[in-house]
């Protein structure tokens, strides 16, 4: 990491630690899920509207933070959009979250 700091700075920091996600972590919480019954494939097809939904995010707030003079209202804005891609996403997932509830107060009785 420190070699990509030294030649590409934050990008090659980022790259780096994109890398490490995908080659150790990702394959290590994959294989966590299997043992438990989650397959790659759910996994897989629940990843890229979330993603596509920080990308949205990501765009508004960078947005938000070239329009807004102000460094706190910039960010609070962001924040907000934040919180109701986070709701839509909740909302969307609303089936499992109720199935996880449910398993979560069977596990606890």
């Amino acid at each position: 990491m420190l070699i990509a700091v030294r030649d590409h700075g934050q990008a090659g920091v980022a790259a780096v630690q994109f890398f490490v996600a995908l080659v150790l972590v990702a394959p290590l919480h994959l294989v966590s899920l299997h043992r438990i019954g989650v397959g790659a494939r759910s996994v897989l097809t629940s990843v890229p509207l979330p993603s596509a939904a920080g990308v949205v995010v990501w765009i508004a707030s960078w947005g938000l933070a070239r329009s807004i003079a102000a460094p706190f209202l910039a960010a609070a804005s962001a924040g907000v959009i934040a919180v109701v891609v986070i709701t839509a996403l909740a909302f969307w997932q609303r089936d499992n979250l109720r199935l996880l509830r449910s398993a979560a107060r069977q596990g606890a009785t």
